[in-house]
């Protein structure tokens, strides 16, 4: 597709965000909200200082007033760079979407790993924290990625921030393609039309008509 977005941070927002409660089990969620917070306001500085455009695809879906809240929540911190918010309807077409953009970003969001499934360049932040129940959120989880590569860290660092976006922007479409070749089965497959699926269902709707007879 013709990429028309820049970056697109893949929000993963929720009403909590606004006044996180201490504790939910027995994780603190204010720390899981306070660390996404810090990564924004790293990706508020790059677009700045680097003049990139961003663009913020929204994740409430329930209501209108949802939507309001999750834009003003992404407005305090984006105000003064060009910056653009896609609230999510039931109407769009949130692949079409992905499938513009030149980079997307994300900390834990499932859409993320769908993208890197259909071959686009996609970042993982894993920097929810490593405390229990906090762990499962670290880039690829539950697989054993190492905490940090080629597009993705668990490290909150600035520097790692940087890296992960700079290594993307800078890859040619051919080394992007490697990477890809590389990591794709362990990340995120990605089957067309799911015939593997058609497959495996076919096979055993002939043994079960086999058994009938």
């Amino acid at each position: 597709s013709k990429k028309i977005y820049d970056l697109m941070y893949i929000s993963t927002f929720r009403d909590t965000y606004l006044n996180p409660p201490k504790k939910i089990d027995i994780f603190n969620f204010g720390n899981w909200v306070k660390n996404e917070i810090i990564f924004l306001e790293w990706l508020h500085r790059y677009c700045k200082a680097n003049d990139r455009h961003l663009t913020v695809l929204g994740a409430s879906l329930v209501n209108k007033e949802k939507a309001i809240k999750e834009k003003n929540f992404f407005k305090k911190i984006f105000n003064d760079i060009n910056w653009k918010f896609i609230e999510r309807t039931r109407k769009r077409n949130t692949y079409r979407i992905i499938d513009k953009a030149f980079m997307l970003l994300g900390v834990d969001s499932t859409l993320a790993y769908e993208a890197f499934g259909r071959r686009l360049r996609v970042g993982f932040f894993g920097i929810r924290g490593s405390e229990y129940q906090l762990g499962s959120r670290k880039f690829g989880w539950p697989d054993k990625f190492k905490n940090k590569g080629p597009f993705w860290t668990n490290h909150l660092l600035e520097k790692e921030f940087e890296r992960v976006i700079v290594n993307l922007t800078n890859y040619s479409s051919e080394q992007w393609q490697k990477i890809l070749d590389k990591y794709q089965e362990r990340v995120h497959s990605y089957n067309f039309s799911n015939a593997l699926l058609r497959k495996l269902i076919k096979k055993n709707l002939k043994i079960t008509e086999q058994v009938k007879k």
